[in-house]
């Protein structure tokens, strides 16, 4: 379907040079190449943010998928240009080789694929709480993890909406695993208990493979 290159992250369209800066000016100084997804005539870039101490996390974020409009219903204009948003331990492996290893190449695909699919099915990505799962009944993310979907969390504070030059507002969308059980606990309950739920187990937006299970508390 595509493969990924590098490219030099200076070199970007104006909108693109707004989300950088924009990230930057919230996460910290962004590294200067980038993966970039080349998919017929346009691509999205993966850009990282390298941690801003041992304890930080890194963070990838995407461009390009803003590039074109989602096809939103009526009131839904919010959700109309979005990027995407991943935290990672500070020790992720990122070279070339652990690209390679599905252990730690997930959040990269999974950015890749989520960015695509609403232009690839004429359609938006659903509020502020989608849920997307990995296959259905839903299969582990990578054969070092049980978390099997992906919270996306409409990022609602000052680091979550980019104001671009051309007049439009990006909305950014954070990506979190879910266990298969939180992602029905949540189906059945709302996002509310859920949020809770991960509350009490301490959960943070860092990406954490063998956190407990918020549901089931294993």
């Amino acid at each position: 379907m595509s493969f990924l290159s590098k490219t030099d992250s200076g070199k970007l369209k104006q909108s693109h040079e707004d989300i950088v800066q924009h990230m930057e000016q919230h996460y910290g100084p962004v590294q200067k190449q980038a993966l970039v997804e080349i998919v017929l005539s346009s691509g999205i870039a993966i850009h990282a943010i390298p941690p801003r101490s041992p304890e930080g996390p890194l963070t990838l974020f995407t461009t390009g998928m803003s590039d074109r409009p989602q096809n939103v219903p009526a009131g839904g204009d919010e959700f109309r240009y979005t990027e995407l948003l991943i935290q990672l331990p500070s020790d992720w492996p990122t070279t070339e080789q652990a690209l390679r290893n599905e252990n730690f190449s997930w959040p990269y695909k999974w950015l890749r694929q989520i960015a695509w699919y609403p232009h690839e099915n004429d359609t938006w990505l659903g509020g502020p709480y989608p849920i997307i799962a990995n296959d259905e009944p839903p299969q582990p993310l990578a054969p070092n993890t049980k978390l099997s979907c992906l919270l996306l969390i409409r990022e609602t504070d000052a680091a979550g909406t980019v104001s671009c030059r051309d007049g439009r507002q990006i909305a950014f969308y954070s990506m979190n695993p879910l266990y298969t059980e939180e992602r029905d606990f949540e189906v059945a309950q709302g996002i509310r208990p859920l949020f809770a739920a991960m509350a009490a187990i301490g959960a943070t937006m860092v990406v954490d493979l063998h956190r407990p299970n918020a549901v089931t508390g294993s």
